[in-house]
Formats: structure tokens, C-alpha cells, sequence
């Protein structure tokens, strides 16, 4: 089962174009220049819409990491000492496991 409904929804929608070129290629030569432009047609909307969709998840993606950022920087300009204090015992930490690999 997928997690993301609309990642589902694009897998079935390439699988049903994918069974529409086959049954293009099958027919080959018998197939009407009216029927092909449909088709045609029905891919590029099936395309676009794929577009339309990664372009919404690249911007919904862009706006939750600069409002992450903005939320770190707010926090970290109202408690400097407690960032300094974070900072220094992750210093401390990462020094102490260092000099205990060595060991």
C-alpha cells in the first residue's frame, strides 16, 4: 500500500498510458491519424498534470524549509545563550566520541 495517495494515483495513470501506446503499437498501421491525436492528446494532459503536480509539491517543499528556517533563526535570536549552550555540548559530545574511536 503507498503512503502517498497521489504517488499511487501517477503509477496507475503511467500504467493505464503505457497500456495505451501498447494497444497503439499493436494496431499499428489500422489506426485512424483521428484516434492517434486523441491519444496524443490524453498524454500530453496526463503529462501535464504530472507537472502541475511536482512543481506543487516542489513549492509546498521550499515553503516548509524556509518556514523551518525562519522558526530556527527567530529561536535562536531570542535564546542566544541556550544556543550557544546547545552548540557547545554537541561540541563536547562529538570531541568525546572522536578521541574514543581512536582509543
Amino acid at each position: 500500500m503507498e503512503k502517498n495517495p497521489e504517488l499511487a494515483e501517477l503509477k496507475r495513470e503511467l500504467a493505464s498510458l503505457s497500456k495505451q501506446v501498447a494497444r497503439l503499437a499493436k494496431q499499428g498501421k489500422d489506426v485512424g491519424m483521428d484516434m492517434l491525436e486523441d491519444e496524443m492528446d490524453d498524454a500530453e494532459r496526463t503529462i501535464s498534470s504530472w507537472m502541475d503536480k511536482v512543481k506543487d509539491y516542489s513549492s509546498t517543499g521550499k515553503r516548509k524549509v524556509r518556514e523551518a528556517a525562519d522558526h530556527t533563526q527567530a529561536y535562536a535570536e531570542e535564546n542566544p545563550w541556550h544556543m550557544a549552550a546547545v552548540a557547545g555540548a554537541v561540541g563536547l559530545l562529538v570531541g568525546f566520541l572522536a578521541t574514543r574511536s581512536r582509543d
